[in-house]
C-alpha cells in the first residue's frame, strides 16, 4: 500500500499541471490559470492586424483599430477543454482503505450485534447518529463486551421514518443519497387526498388479527359518537386512563383531539386510530350501567363499534408497511385496556407486533442519536418503555420471561416530570423530579422491570451463581429509587394513592418473583415458610385495595384486568402444603379477594369466561378448601363442590359466591393432576402454569 500510495502521488504531480484547471472555471483575471494560460492569452494579434499583417500592440482596443476606427476584437482562446482528471492509484488506495474499514465493520456488526452511535448527520432526511451523544447502553442492559461501532441512520419520509443498521445498505445509502427515495415510505396521503401510487392487492389488515373482527364498511366516521359524548370520553380517558397508562402529552394531544371533534373527523389516518383508542379505553374503565347512561347505548354495543373503527384505521393507516408515533401509540394503549376484555395469548402477540413497528422507526435509539428534539425523544422515550413494560407482562401471563430488552437499544427511561414540564418547542429537557409526577407510576413500573432483566441475566448467567446477599442489594436499592419519587406522595388524593399502591405491588412482586426463582436453582423444592406466605399475600391485598377502595373507583379496572396469578399460585400451593397456620385465615381472605376482583371484571366488562389460568387457580381452590377440612377434622357440608352444569364447571365457595369457567375441565390437565393424591411441589406448579402441559388461550 505504501509503494503504491507513493507512485500514486509521483503520477499525479506529474500529470496535474495540464489538467488542474477546468475550463469552466476560468476567470478572466490573468494568472487565474497559471503561467502559462496567461501567456497564451497575450500572445494573440487582434483579428484586423493579422488580418492587414501589421504589428498589433496588443491593447484593448490597440492603437491601429483606434485609428482606423474599426472595432477591436481578439480571436477566441483554440486551447481545448481540459477532460475530468482520470482515477489515479491515489484514488484507488484511499478506496481499497475505504473498503477494509466497511469490511472490518460488518465482521464486527456480525459478532457483535449492539450498536453504539459513531458517524455525524450527513444529510437533512437521514439522521445519523451523533459523534458524542453520551447515549450508550447501561451495564444493567447490555454486556460491555457487546459493544461496537456500526453504521446506521434514520430515514425520514413524511411521518413515517425508517431506521437502518446493516453497515452496508447504510453506507450505500450515506454515499448515494439520490437513492435514499427508494428506501423512504411510501407518500403521506392528506385526508380526502388520493394516494400516487396505484397497489394491485389491498394492505394487510391488521384488522384481522383481532379475535372477531369486522373489517366491512368504508366511513369509519359513522361508528364515532356525537360531539357531545366524544368530549364527556375524552374527560373519562384524561381522569380514568391516562394516569395509570402514561403514554401522551395531554396538553398536546388534547388540541389535535378537539380539532378532530370540531372537524366531524376530518383528520388523518393516524389520528383516526389515536380517537377510536380513547373511546375505547374510555368505555373499558366505565362500569355497564355508566356507560349506558353515559352514551345511550349498552357497553357491548358501544365497544364493538370503537373497536371496529380502531381496526379499520388501523388498516387505513397501513401500520405494519408505515408505521407512525401516533399509530404505534394508539395499538399500544389500546392493547393494555384491551386485555381487561381478552386477557388471552392475542394482546401478548400483538404487543410484539406493535414492538415491531417501534423499532422498525428507530423508536429503541434513544432520538439524541439522530439529533432529533428534545420533545421528540422524550415522547420517544415513552412510548418504547411503555410497550416493553406491556410485553414483560407476557411473563407472568404466558409463562414467558422478557429478560433484557432489544439488545442494540440504548434508550434512556423517560424523565419523572409532568406533561406541564414539557413543550415541542423547548431547546433542552427539564431535569427529572425527585418526587411524585404525572409520570411517577410510569417510570417506577419501568426501573422495576430493568431490575428483574437483571436479577433474571444473573441467575442465567453463566459465571457462578450470585449470593442472595447480591440479589437482595439490586431489590433495596430498586426500593429506594421508588420511595425517593414517592417521598412526597400524598395518599388522600386518589389519582396519588393508586400510584403508591400499583408501585408497592409491582416492586415488592420483583422481591418475591425473583427469591422464588433464586431458590428454585439451587433446590428442587422451594421453601414453604410463614415469611413467604406473608409476602404473598400483602401482594394480593394491595391488589385488591386498588379494585375496592371507594376513592380509587375510577382506577378499579386496571386491579381487574392485571391479577397477581404468580402470587395467587403460591398462595394456594401453600394452602395445599399447609392448610392451617397462623396467616391461613388472612390468605383466604386475599384469595377469595381475588376471585371477588375477577368477578367483577366479568361483570364491568360483560365478560362469562375467564379463561383456562383461572380455571386453575379454581381448582386449586378447591383442592385447598377439602385440605383445610380434613385438616380440622371436618366433614364437607357443600363448603366447597365442583357441580358439573351445561354451562361448563362452577366452583362454589362456603361464602355463598360462585365462579363460572367454561375451560376449568378443558384447560386444566385433569387427567394428569391427581387432585386427591399426594401434593406437587411449587416447580412442578410453575412448570405447568407455564404451558407446557396444556394450551393457554
Amino acid at each position: 500500500m505504501t509503494d503504491g500510495t507513493n507512485l500514486g502521488a509521483g503520477t499525479t504531480a506529474e500529470q496535474s499541471p495540464p489538467a488542474a484547471q477546468p475550463a469552466s472555471s476560468a476567470p478572466n483575471t490573468p494568472g487565474a490559470h497559471g503561467r502559462r494560460a496567461s501567456a497564451r492569452k497575450v500572445e494573440r494579434s487582434c483579428i484586423m492586424c493579422h488580418r492587414r499583417k501589421v504589428r498589433c500592440d496588443k491593447k484593448l482596443p490597440c492603437s491601429t483599430c483606434s485609428r482606423g476606427g474599426v472595432l477591436c476584437c481578439y480571436p477566441p482562446g483554440d486551447r481545448p477543454v481540459p477532460r475530468q482528471p482520470k482515477s489515479t492509484i491515489a484514488d484507488i488506495a484511499s478506496r481499497l482503505v475505504q473498503l477494509e474499514r466497511t469490511l472490518v465493520a460488518l465482521s464486527s456488526d456480525a459478532l457483535h450485534p449492539t450498536a453504539v452511535p459513531g458517524s455525524p448527520t450527513r444529510h437533512p432526511s437521514v439522521r445519523e447518529p451523533a459523534p458524542d451523544s453520551g447515549t450508550k447502553p447501561s451495564a444493567d442492559d447490555v454486556p460491555s463486551s457487546e459493544a461496537s461501532t456500526v453504521d446506521e441512520m434514520l430515514v425520514e419520509h413524511g411521518p413515517s421514518s425508517r431506521y437502518i443498521n446493516e453497515v452496508l445498505l447504510s453506507r450505500v445509502l450515506e454515499e448515494e443519497q439520490e437513492i435514499q427515495s427508494v428506501m423512504a415510505t411510501p407518500r403521506y396521503t392528506e385526508p380526502g387526498g388520493s394516494s400516487r401510487e396505484v397497489n394491485t392487492s389491498e394492505p394487510f389488515s391488521i384488522g384481522t388479527m383481532l379475535p372477531g373482527s369486522i373489517t366491512n364498511g368504508s366511513d369509519v366516521r359513522k361508528l364515532y359518537p356525537s360531539t357531545y359524548h366524544a368530549m364527556q370520553l375524552w374527560h373519562v380517558f384524561v381522569n380514568h386512563v391516562d394516569p395509570v397508562s402514561k403514554v401522551l402529552h395531554i396538553p398536546t394531544v388534547q388540541v389535535e383531539v378537539f380539532t378532530a371533534i370540531n372537524s366531524q373527523y376530518d383528520t388523518s389516518p393516524d389520528m383516526h386510530c389515536l380517537l377510536f383508542t380513547i373511546f375505547f379505553s374510555s368505555v373499558t374503565a366505565l362500569m355497564p350501567d355508566d356507560a349506558l347512561h353515559l352514551l345511550g347505548h349498552d357497553k357491548a354495543t358501544v365497544l364493538g363499534r370503537f373497536r371496529q373503527g380502531l381496526e379499520l384505521s388501523l388498516a387505513r393507516a397501513n401500520i405494519l408497511e408505515t408505521p407512525t408515533m401516533k399509530a404505534i401509540q394508539a395499538l399500544g394503549i389500546f392493547l393494555k385496556n384491551y386485555r381487561a376484555i381478552n386477557n388471552g395469548r392475542s394482546v401478548w402477540i400483538l404487543s410484539g407486533v406493535a414492538l415491531r413497528a417501534a423499532q422498525s422507526i428507530g423508536l429503541h435509539r434513544d432520538g439524541t442519536n439522530f439529533g432529533l428534539p428534545p420533545f421528540e425523544c422524550e415522547m420517544r422515550r415513552r412510548l418504547y418503555w411503555y410497550l416493553n413494560s406491556l410485553n414483560d407482562r407476557a411473563g407472568e401471563d404466558h409463562g414467558l420471561v422478557i429478560s433484557h430488552l432489544d439488545q442494540a437499544t440504548d434508550i434512556q427511561l423517560p424523565l419523572n416530570v409532568d406533561d406541564r414540564a414539557l413543550d415541542p418547542s423547548m431547546e433542552a429537557l427539564p431535569p427529572s423530579q425527585q418526587r411524585w409526577t404525572e409520570m411517577t407510576i410510569a417510570v417506577s413500573m419501568y426501573e422495576s422491570g430493568r431490575a428483574f432483566r437483571q436479577l433474571y441475566r444473573m441467575m442465567r448467567g453463566f459465571r457462578q451463581r450470585p449470593s442472595e446477599d447480591e440479589r437482595r442489594d439490586i431489590v433495596e436499592k430498586l426500593t429506594a429509587r421508588v420511595d425517593a419519587m414517592f417521598s412526597s406522595c400524598n395518599p388522600v388524593v386518589p389519582i396519588q394513592r393508586a400510584s403508591l399502591l400499583m408501585s408497592r405491588i409491582i416492586a415488592w412482586k420483583v422481591n418475591f418473583v425473583s427469591r422464588q426463582q433464586w431458590f428454585s436453582t439451587t433446590s428442587s423444592r422451594v421453601e414453604c415458610t410463614e415469611d413467604t406466605l406473608c409476602n404473598a399475600v400483602e401482594i394480593l391485598e394491595l391488589n385488591l385495595q386498588l379494585g375496592t377502595d371507594e376513592l380509587l373507583r375510577n382506577f378499579a379496572w386496571i386491579g381487574e384486568a392485571y391479577p397477581q396469578y404468580h402470587t395467587m399460585l403460591y398462595t394456594l400451593w401453600h394452602l395445599n402444603l399447609h392448610p392451617t397456620g397462623p396467616t391461613v385465615d388472612r390468605a383466604w381472605d386475599a384469595v377469595n379477594g381475588a376471585f371477588f376482583q375477577e368477578k367483577s371484571r366479568q361483570q364491568r366488562q360483560g365478560q362469562l369466561d375467564s379463561g383456562p389460568k383461572w380455571g386453575l387457580l379454581a381448582a386449586m381452590r378447591d383442592k385447598a378448601l377439602r385440605a383445610r377440612e380434613i385438616a380440622e377434622e371436618g366433614t364437607p357440608h357443600g363448603a366447597s363442590r365442583l357441580e358439573l352444569n351445561p354451562a361448563g364447571v362452577q366452583a362454589v365457595s362456603e361464602s355463598g359466591s360462585t365462579f363460572a369457567d367454561d375451560a376449568l375441565v378443558e384447560g386444566v390437565r385433569m387427567n394428569t393432576m391427581d387432585w386427591d393424591g399426594g401434593y406437587v411441589d411449587w416447580n412442578w406448579l410453575i412448570e405447568d402454569f407455564a404451558g407446557q402441559h396444556y394450551t393457554l388461550q
